[in-house]
């Protein structure tokens, strides 16, 4: 599994002025969207994911087509899926079907709770408080996130189901049988965020690729530059 992930400064960045790079989809998504964070969270997850299935797997240009519950993918081949959230967008790449989720540890949602969490997750979520509480709240929500995204269901889909690891060992990969079927995957934190990133497909070992902003448009820049030739 390959994982990439850029930070933005929502506060200092102007607004990226190359559309014409975007993939027409999301410039078309643009013109009804006018708050800035979901702009830049639109633009700059359009392009790590063109960096992405260029240099992952030399597809250029790309074309995204929807399944089931609006989940995303690339025709001609590989699996993906963008999560961004704040400064953080990341993306995950593999051979099969493949989810990602990042959250900030800000603080513990307990109608969230309430409503999606198990009987075994919401007893074991009672019993911590302050800084412990909020980890585990976090990170079991992305954990169910990465899950959702995985397989193209809503949250609906999974009300209730545990799937909660109690003791997470960040950055080592793991598997879970979750409803018969075997699942593998990765969390970690960036800075204050926590997020996992979840597959079918085996993995022993992962790559997490930090972009910078400009490596990442200069990327963009030279895969648009070779096409034209």
């Amino acid at each position: 599994m390959k994982i990439y992930c850029l930070k933005i400064d929502l506060d200092e960045d102007k607004e990226f002025t190359e559309t014409d790079m975007l993939m027409e989809y999301n410039s078309l998504r643009l013109k009804c969207v006018k708050n800035l964070e979901r702009r830049h969270h639109i633009i700059y997850g359009d392009l790590l994911l063109q960096y992405v299935a260029y240099y992952e797997r030399g597809i250029h240009p790309i074309t995204i087509y929807h399944g089931r519950h609006g989940k995303p993918y690339i025709r001609e081949g590989g699996c993906y899926n963008i999560s961004h959230s704040g400064n953080w967008i990341l993306c995950a790449y593999d051979e099969l079907d493949v989810g990602v989720d990042i959250q900030p540890y800000v603080d513990c949602n307990a109608d969230l709770a309430k409503h999606y969490f198990a009987e075994e997750e919401s007893a074991y979520l009672a019993g911590l408080t302050g800084k412990e509480q909020i980890i585990y709240f976090t990170d079991t929500w992305t954990f169910k996130e990465s899950y959702i995204k995985t397989n193209g269901l809503s949250i609906f889909d999974v009300k209730n189901d545990n799937f909660a690891v109690f003791r997470p060992n960040y950055f080592i990969p793991g598997d879970r049988i979750i409803q018969n079927k075997r699942y593998h995957f990765v969390r970690g934190f960036l800075e204050d965020y926590s997020w996992c990133a979840m597959g079918v497909h085996c993995f022993n070992d992962y790559k997490l690729t930090r972009l910078s902003k400009v490596e990442l448009i200069q990327g963009v820049r030279d895969l648009h530059y070779r096409s034209l030739k």
